[in-house]
């Protein structure tokens, strides 16, 4: 029977030490059912490295390497050897042990293990090598804390400071917020605001922060922004009370930028907190008057107000929809609006060239990336619409082809000019695109349209924000 694989990572070794550190590192690195048995053998590792620098500093190159080599694995559950995984295993205890043994050697190695972890990359190890800091199972003997919480103010290893930042809250809650406080205020390095930032969403109230995170959303340093959106998103509380501080405090440009944080924060709020969605509606509706009234674009924020079902006086009269006059869908394809005098070009799956060959009508329509979009028929255009089913009606001036969501979500800054469709005496023919304009298969629906030139105009669907879909047609002659 062939052996199972095993991982060709060595224990840390010291050949060149005295006899009392190489026992006491083989008491260290042997298994250990019991914490405090990992204890005893730590510090008692720890106090011979202590009485020899140059063994302390081997050790914490043999560390480095095991640390390194470790962090290249997989995680343990997804190592499919028996062996190997134990192997992985027991070097995971041992370089628990080594790290906490170093600790207790010499000051100096809290800064040379937290730089370590950071380099490790985002991963186990790194985790282990910061909970080592932070005391794990052999807790942290006195001072160690105030050590550890000394090396914020010179490091910007995220890991050292995330460390730091617990050990100032293990020495008092009052002292941690005090130098929260003074960190998100103003003029500490990225990594430091970061990390208080994620700090705080371990509270249970995070409201005493407000006055400080909200500005920090609208940031030019990216990440600031970032785990500052991140807090707002945690608790329908805190959601609420930026959308209320926003309403009261920042300029016009400043507004902008919230309410596109807030559309686009609002669905992960509700996540968080699904009673939010009964209680953030007036808030938004004020924000949106506020905006209003400094001349502030509400788009963003009235896709968020359709989302909720809230609507306002002035949405509600938006676009208005005319009888329904026509009706076409597919089997998956695209429909296409034609102007009627070109029917007999359009050739659908059966040309120009075989279905299959790339070449046919139907996959030239099929192929275009961001429909509705104008494709060549014959000596003309015809328009390849989104979706697979197109209900036409009658609005003023022309006519609406709806593809998709509720009109109410119609938004007039969203409509885009794709060009212009020029439409003979015939009027237009809207028909399933795997058909040929010119047969009798296939849906396909006559609309009667005045004679001329009509300016398309395309709504396309914006992800959270609406749903909706659609293209007006509107005739140039009768602006």
């Amino acid at each position: 029977m062939a052996r199972s694989p095993k991982l060709a990572i060595e224990a840390p070794a010291l050949p060149e030490a005295g006899a009392d550190v190489r026992e006491a590192l083989a008491n260290a690195l042997a298994p250990h059912p019991m914490v405090d048995e990992m204890t005893r053998d730590a510090h008692a590792l720890g106090a011979a490295l202590a009485r020899d620098a140059e063994a302390a500093a081997a050790l914490m190159l043999a560390v480095d390497s095991l640390a390194r080599a470790l962090a290249t694995l997989a995680p343990l559950e997804k190592i499919k050897s028996k062996a190997a995984r134990q192997v992985a295993y027991e070097r995971r205890h041992q370089l628990e042990m080594t790290v906490g043994a170093l600790r207790l050697a010499g000051e100096d190695f809290d800064a040379r293990l937290a730089a370590l972890a950071s380099d490790v990359g985002d991963n186990e190890i790194r985790g282990l090598i910061a909970e080592c800091l932070r005391g794990g199972q052999l807790g942290l003997e006195p001072g160690a804390a105030e050590r550890v919480a000394a090396l914020l103010e010179p490091s910007t290893h995220s890991v050292t400071v995330r460390v730091a930042l617990h050990a100032l809250y293990e020495l008092g809650a009052e002292q941690a917020h005090a130098r929260w406080t003074e960190i998100l205020r103003a003029g500490a390095p990225t990594v430091h605001v970061v990390q208080v930032l994620k700090a705080i969403e371990s509270q249970p109230d995070q409201a005493r922060w407000a006055p400080l995170v909200f500005p920090l959303t609208l940031a030019s340093d990216t990440p600031i922004a970032r785990a500052a959106h991140r807090l707002i998103q945690r608790q329908g509380s805190s959601f609420v009370g930026y959308v209320e501080w926003l309403t009261r405090s920042p300029g016009p440009r400043d507004l902008g930028a919230g309410i596109e944080s807030v559309s686009k924060a609002l669905y992960w709020a509700m996540l968080a907190d699904p009673e939010l969605k009964d209680v953030v509606g007036p808030p938004l509706l004020a924000l949106r008057a506020r905006a209003a009234e400094m001349k502030v674009s509400t788009a963003e924020l009235d896709r968020a107000l359709v989302k909720l079902g809230v609507t306002t006086d002035e949405r509600s009269a938006g676009l208005v929809l005319g009888p329904e006059i026509a009706s076409v869908g597919t089997e998956g394809g695209p429909p296409l609006l034609l102007p009627a005098e070109l029917a007999p070009a359009w050739r659908g799956v059966a040309g120009p060239e075989p279905f299959d060959s790339g070449k046919s009508d139907y996959e030239r329509a099929c192929k275009l990336r961001s429909p509705p979009a104008l494709l060549s028929v014959g000596a003309g255009e015809g328009l390849v619409l989104a979706e697979s089913a197109c209900t036409v009606h009658a609005v003023p001036d022309g006519f609406l082809l709806h593809a998709s969501g509720d009109p109410k979500e119609a938004d007039a800054e969203r409509w885009k000019k794709l060009g212009v469709l020029a439409v003979g005496a015939a009027g237009l023919l809207l028909i399933d695109s795997a058909f040929e304009g010119g047969g009798e298969l296939g849906a396909r629906a006559r609309i009667e349209a005045a004679a001329g030139r009509y300016t398309i105009l395309a709504h396309r669907p914006g992800g959270l924000g609406t749903d909706f879909g659609a293209v007006q047609l509107v005739r140039e002659a009768a602006r």
